[in-house]
């Protein structure tokens, strides 16, 4: 146990029973010095030098006094099996001048004085109790060796994890920790307050001057032991080693930044209505107080108030008042800029009203919502202008600390009040925009820098209930409000909770997703996946995350892939688990991530590999949702599409049982058009089951709809080779994907999937004859070369290209339309001849850009001139017109800017530079 014990200094000496630290002092501040053991006792000594402001005898003059002071700790018993380091703490904790940095010190200076102890140094005094008893007297009894007195660890990391109310605040509860036969109070066991009665054995008895901690009751008023409160038994230590286990959980949680509160935020005590009486029948005297000249009677008579308004059977009575809710307003707009403390009782007044809706019209016409927007105003332009103090005067010593940390505290309890009164009035659509143009999505984000865990829950919940707005979703956005969410992931569970679905509410804007990436909130959001409370939200942000291409990639460095399929085999109907298959869906298209799931080793008795599991699940339960994971694996690489060898005919079988259209067959037949490669041959396989018919069938005019079609142009489009092309063109695959282009021209993706086809039927020769001797395939394609979509351009020069490669008397062909498609415009703008629409010339000549002259034009009777024939239209090209000479500009053709003019024999020639026929 630990007495602490005051002793003056040389100059802090004692006068007339007071010390020299409790004169009147306008303003003091404590400096902390040297923490050393006593030489000729069992104490520890801490040195602190005192100064301190006070009127002179002449009531004007401001006098300032220094005195050096020592506080003296006395440890009454110390020995091999006292708790050292709980022993530190409880000492740091008791003691105001030792700061929580310095336990280490403490510890090591208590071990000292140990070592000290068992060498036979400096003896106790004689612990046998005092007689006389009285206000100055403490009694104590030393504790038998058999049965050491248990060390009370009043918890450093209890007090950090400080969550209650701002209206049922108490202190916490003592966790009594001792050696392996320590007794300790079956309450305290249980965690229940202790009575007061049972504070004997573990007790903190307090005296003029000194406080003892800890110390052992006598043995006659020692309580016996019940089984149940034997410390050896497993309930005891079974509760010790959760009380230790959920510790160091709050320590981590300390540490990531979940809940960063240091320990003088945490020790700051702001007293508590829970402690205030009061009396309905004495309203009206607290209502006089009000107009009192002390503030502090103002302070007293508010919280005597808002103690009857904790209790809802006096709510309506205090609405009934004639002038109570009137002068309430009156205080809060005139003195509640003055106290924090009358600002906040008047605002927990309000705030009990504002928890029933039918009050809310009372708090409105008192005009509190805007005088609670002022007090939130007022209060964070405190605490930046506290912050920038902070900063302009460096390093604080432990006095300014601590007072910071006690405003701090205060003003957190008033932001909470207030902002649960405005969330409560919220509820009026109304009323909400008003606060929104009172910038409160603005002041609730900087709010969220703060360490009160109950404010922190508060503000992110009526974030997440503004989010729902455009506006305050974009105001959120200007504040980086995704910075300041990413510290609380992870975190407390209830914090982190609220902070999940205020993510997911904001992961539908593009630039919100894109903030979540660069904070590296993906791995920290894959870990909480296996967590049951955060399963839900967490698969639905990570499902809008991976919604952007770009980040899918970034699942391949994180457990989600092997996490996905394990909860994939698990879950028997993915139908109840959007959130999990859509995610699955969208991590497995990208490649690296659909190679991790296939290699991943499934945990139980068979240890089989998680893609053969993926797929024995799918085949065997039919499961549509579980074949677009693996039809996605199917398009991965090579090396996945080999897995699926042995699956091949089974597959084939299970897409004919089902009946066409459904949506399982889609999947499958999506599926084995992906699998086709040079790794995995089944062009031969699906031939002898008569795919190739079956696709037929699919494409035959009204047959299927529209997305089934689509997967059986895929189809064809993947299997059709050489080995086959012949069987092609016998199932009249080629003519029903000609009629389909033209049925489905305005549809992009079944114009970019045929035009696919066609360019791989044009590079096998059974398919490449029919196509180009039965249709008008490549005009077809030259059009597409003018399609808007890029990937459509792509494909239909990739197919014209093909053609080219093995048809020479197309390659001429193809390259006049490739240029007549790529000039379309200006074409068209020089046919019309040089005159101002003018289409004959002189002599009835029609004139022809093409014509070979000396001017590279001119007019001629005849449609083709002297042209060779292999350069004329064939029947084919109706329409087309064949480039002779190719003029850069029209100005060139006119010849605007050449002095020497040519005639032309056929007629009058316009200037202009001959030039070689050139083909495109």
């Amino acid at each position: 146990s630990a007495r602490l014990e005051e002793e003056a200094a040389a100059t802090g000496r004692v006068e007339n029973g007071t010390m020299a630290e409790e004169k009147k002092y306008i303003k003091k501040k404590i400096r902390p010095g040297a923490i050393v053991l006593a030489d000729d006792d069992t104490a520890i000594l801490v040195h602190y030098e005192l100064e301190g402001q006070m009127y002179a005898a002449d009531g004007v003059t401001v006098v300032t006094e220094r005195s050096n002071a020592t506080k003296r700790i006395k440890v009454k018993t110390i020995g091999a099996t006292t708790d050292i380091e709980g022993l530190a703490a409880e000492i740091v904790d008791k003691c105001k001048l030792i700061h929580h940095s310095k336990i280490p010190k403490v510890e090591g200076l208590l071990r000292d004085l140990r070592d000290r102890e068992a060498g036979g140094g400096v003896q106790a005094p004689d612990p046998t109790p005092r007689r006389g008893g009285g206000a100055g007297t403490t009694t104590a009894t030393t504790a038998p060796s058999s049965s050491p007195a248990p060390v009370v660890t009043k918890g450093v990391v209890r007090a950090v994890r400080g969550r209650k109310s701002f209206y049922d605040e108490h202190q916490p509860v003592a966790v009594v920790r001792g050696a392996p036969n320590a007794e300790a109070p079956a309450n305290a066991r249980r965690g229940t307050a202790p009575k007061p009665s049972s504070l004997k054995s573990p007790a903190v008895s307090s005296s003029t001057g000194s406080k003892r901690v800890g110390a052992a009751p006598p043995a006659e008023t020692r309580p016996k032991k019940t089984p149940d409160e034997d410390p050896t038994s497993p309930t005891l230590r079974q509760m010790e080693r959760l009380a230790i286990a959920e510790d160091e959980r709050v320590l981590r949680e300390t540490a990531a930044g979940g809940a960063s509160m240091d320990l003088a935020y945490a020790n700051a005590r702001v007293p508590s209505l829970a402690n205030v009486k009061s009396h309905a029948e004495d309203l009206d005297e607290y209502l006089e107080r009000l107009y009192d000249d002390d503030m502090n009677a103002r302070v007293d008579a508010t919280a005597r108030i808002a103690a009857l308004a904790r209790r809802v059977e006096n709510l309506p009575m205090l609405l009934g008042h004639d002038t109570l809710v009137q002068t309430l307003a009156r205080v809060l707009r005139e003195e509640g800029r003055k106290s924090v403390d009358l600002a906040t009782n008047v605002v927990s007044v309000f705030f009990a009203f504002s928890n029933y809706s039918q009050f809310h019209p009372a708090i409105l016409e008192n005009q509190m919502g805007d005088a609670t927007m002022r007090i939130v105003d007022l209060e964070t332009k405190r605490h930046d202008d506290r912050l920038e103090t902070i900063k302009e005067q460096g390093e604080l010593d432990e006095f300014t600390e601590r007072r910071l940390a006690l405003a701090e505290r205060k003003q957190d309890r008033l932001l909470y009040v207030c902002f649960y009164m405005l969330l409560n009035l919220s509820e009026d659509p109304s009323v909400e925009r008003k606060m929104k143009k009172r910038n409160i999505s603005v002041y609730l984000c900087k709010a969220l820098e703060r360490r009160s865990v109950d404010l922190l829950v508060l503000c992110v919940t009526f974030l997440k209930k503004l989010s729902m707005y455009r506006e305050n979703k974009d105001a959120m956005k200007q504040c980086a409000v995704v910075d300041k969410l990413a510290r609380f992931v992870p975190g407390q569970d209830v914090l982190l909770l609220v902070t999940l679905r205020l993510l997911l509410n904001l992961s539908f804007d593009e630039d919100m997703r894109k903030s979540m990436v660069e904070r590296a909130l993906i791995p920290r959001v894959v870990d909480l996946m296996r967590n049951p409370h955060f399963q839900h939200v967490s698969m639905a942000l990570l499902y809008h995350v991976s919604v952007d291409p770009g980040t899918r990639g970034m699942f391949a460095y994180t457990p989600a892939p092997k996490i996905l399929l394990d909860f994939i085999l698990q879950v028997e109907d993915l139908h109840g688990a959007p959130e999990l298959i859509a995610l699955a869906v969208n991590v497995t298209s990208n490649a690296k991530c659909a190679e991790i799931m296939c290699e991943h080793v499934v945990s139980g008795p068979k240890r089989e590999r998680g893609f053969d599991a993926l797929v024995r699940r799918g085949i065997r339960l039919r499961d549509p949702l579980a074949f677009k994971v693996i039809r996605n694996v199917a398009r991965a690489s090579d090396d996945a599409r080999r897995n699926f060898t042995p699956y091949v005919v089974d597959l084939i079988r299970l897409m004919k049982e089902e009946e066409p259209g459904s949506d399982l067959m889609v999947e499958v037949l999506g599926t084995l058009a992906n699998l086709n490669c040079d790794a995995l041959d089944i062009t031969e396989t699906c031939q002898e089951h008569g795919l190739l018919e079956y696709a037929a069938i699919l494409l035959s005019p009204g047959e299927v709809d529209d997305d089934v079609a689509l997967e059986a142009v895929m189809f064809v489009g993947s299997i059709v080779c050489e080995f086959n092309a012949q069987h092609v063109v016998d199932c009249g695959l080629v003519e029903r994907m000609y009629t389909l282009m033209s049925d489905k021209k305005e549809d992009d993706e079944f114009v970019l999937q045929i035009a696919h086809a066609f360019g791989a039927m044009l590079r096998c020769e059974a398919t490449r004859e029919r196509l180009l001797r039965g249709t008008q395939v490549v005009h077809y394609l030259v059009d597409l070369l003018q399609d808007t979509n890029v990937e459509v351009r792509k494909c239909a020069d990739s197919a014209l290209d093909a053609v080219m490669d093995y048809e020479e008397d197309w390659a001429v062909k193809i390259r006049r339309l490739k240029f007549e498609s790529h000039n379309r415009e200006w074409l068209d703008a020089t046919r019309d001849g040089p005159g101002d629409g003018d289409v004959d010339g002189p002599d009835g000549y029609r004139y022809d850009p093409y014509h070979e002259g000396p001017g590279g034009g001119g007019y001629r009777d005849d449609e083709y001139g002297d042209y060779p024939d292999e350069y004329r239209e064939s029947p084919a090209d109706t329409g087309m017109y064949s480039p002779g000479t190719v003029l850069d500009n029209p100005q060139e053709y006119y010849g605007e800017e050449e002095e020497e003019e040519e005639v032309h024999p056929g007629g009058v020639g316009y200037g202009g530079h001959r030039r070689e026929n050139e083909y495109y």
